[in-house]
């Protein structure tokens, strides 16, 4: 058993399941899991279908022991509609536009550098997120671009040398993403950067620099210390 950690303490805890659907269609569902290759694949392996997603959020608020309060929104939504209707009905979307969520920029920032030891650089991230206009932060959680935008086809269409450089435990975009890349670019070169996150520019300095110089030299990014991800 791990040791336990204190994260110190709150007067009251109140949890509102704002949504627990995964899906709508278990006809579909499984389908597509079947199609996928079956119950044992991870979910990155299956095509689901878009229109089949729902989402999970939760809302909890807490109450401190001085008296005052936090929102923490828990949001995995994967299908916008659903999620922008779920908000509605909450009253979710004018609390976001009130700016009464501290909680999700936080949340943000520690996914965009989660290596242990990036702290000063997720609380940085937070600063300079938080002095952002509202608007500018609102547009950034958008809705997602039209359901017939399809930039899988534009990976096909690159001819120019590219590399994709990404971090083995990134937390915002998953590794096996990578991999899709890699595939579909013909010209493409991958180099992972081991037990990094999504920004290895500022967690991987030194290496990123060697491998973005040799590139750049010569054509040619020094082989990937891992293999290269498994795609669909």
């Amino acid at each position: 058993m791990s040791d336990r950690m204190d994260i110190g303490a709150v007067r009251e805890l109140k949890i509102d399941v704002l949504t627990e659907t995964g899906w709508f269609d278990d006809a579909r569902f499984k389908e597509d899991m079947a199609a996928g290759g079956g119950s044992e694949q991870t979910q990155y392996k299956i095509a689901w279908d878009a229109e089949n997603a729902g989402g999970y959020a939760a809302l909890l608020t807490l109450t401190l022991l001085d008296g005052d309060q936090r929102k923490i929104l828990l949001d995995t939504g994967w299908n916008t509609t659903w999620m922008d209707y779920v908000f509605s009905r909450h009253g979710v979307d004018a609390m976001l536009e009130r700016g009464e969520f501290e909680r999700p920029l936080r949340i943000f920032s520690s996914r965009t550098f989660s290596e242990p030891g990036s702290e000063d650089l997720r609380e940085e991230r937070f600063l300079a997120a938080s002095r952002l206009p509202e608007e500018t932060i609102l547009s950034f959680y958008d809705r997602q671009p039209p359901a017939d935008f399809e930039h899988i086809s534009l990976l096909n269409e690159l001819s120019i040398p590219t590399l994709i450089m990404p971090g083995t435990a990134d937390q915002r975009v998953p590794f096996e993403d990578a991999g899709l890349r890699a595939e579909r670019v013909e010209t493409a070169q991958l180099h992972a950067f081991e037990d990094r996150g999504h920004v290895c520019t500022l967690t991987a300095i030194d290496e990123f620099c060697d491998v973005l110089r040799q590139f750049v030299r010569v054509g040619t990014a020094p082989p990937p210390p891992l293999p290269m991800p498994e795609t669909v």
